[in-house]
């Protein structure tokens, strides 16, 4: 009974995600207790898979980012208002947790089946969604209830140090860790500051937010071995270019 509560526990989360999102949006005065219900059913779970496995570092180092992605999830599910938006952010509910506790799964106790650097990988994923829905969250509660900018800029400030200290790489010295932490915050700052000042809606500033912190934390990757091909660094900076210039281009402007 032990072993299949440890197995199937990804896929218990996963569907009290979907339920909870569900329930959610046909009540929403119950938001945010049921989806944040969810967040501790992932914690908890969390720990029972990886705990004395991983030891407690390495487990927060593996897991905080997608219960983190989960609570920006959650944070932007406030602004969904079509029925595409709530599907999308019901799929995504659904699949962090479960992906990334299911990974877990795989790392602690089927090693050979686990992917090389995969939830490494999926944290690293995770920050452009993260960025995005947190921006998207932020700014429309500034719009809606006037949540206060000082409070949008402290936000992204926190996250861009949180986001480079937890998907730093693992051979990373301290003192080139907080420089990194440093950097995220600066960084964090000045996505604040934007989403803040530009007078644009409320996706061309999720973009720019997902664009402006995965850009930089995906190009610490090249500082490591084994390195990306350089073929592979200069496409994806003119992918990067390309995308952050038609963002300005083709957005509507206030």
């Amino acid at each position: 009974m032990r072993f299949l509560l440890t197995r199937f526990s990804p896929w218990l989360v996963g569907v009290a995600a979907l339920l909870a999102s569900q329930w959610t949006w046909t009540h929403p005065t119950d938001y945010p207790w049921v989806l944040m219900a969810v967040l501790g059913a992932y914690v908890a779970a969390s720990v029972v898979l990886g705990w004395k496995k991983l030891g407690p570092k390495d487990l927060a180092a593996k897991m905080l980012m997608p219960g983190f992605a989960f609570a920006s999830l959650v944070l932007a599910s406030l602004m969904a208002e079509r029925i595409e938006e709530r599907l999308l952010l019901t799929i995504l509910m659904t699949v962090v947790p479960l992906y990334s506790l299911e990974l877990l799964y795989l790392l602690a106790h089927q090693p050979s089946r686990y992917p090389v650097n995969g939830l490494s990988r999926l944290n690293l994923a995770l920050v452009p969604l993260s960025a995005y829905c947190i921006a998207v969250g932020l700014v429309g509660m500034q719009i809606f209830i006037r949540w206060p900018d000082w409070a949008t800029v402290l936000c992204f400030t926190a996250l861009g140090a949180a986001v480079a200290r937890i998907t730093e790489h693992p051979t990373v010295g301290r003192a080139a860790s907080i420089r990194w932490i440093i950097f995220g915050a600066v960084l964090g700052l000045h996505v604040g500051f934007l989403a803040v000042v530009l007078p644009v809606g409320l996706e061309v500033t999720g973009s720019l937010a997902a664009l402006a912190f995965a850009w930089p934390l995906r190009a610490r990757r090249y500082s490591y071995e084994p390195k990306p091909p350089r073929r592979l660094a200069m496409i994806e900076s003119a992918g990067a270019t390309v995308f952050f210039i038609a963002i300005l281009l083709v957005s509507r402007w206030a």
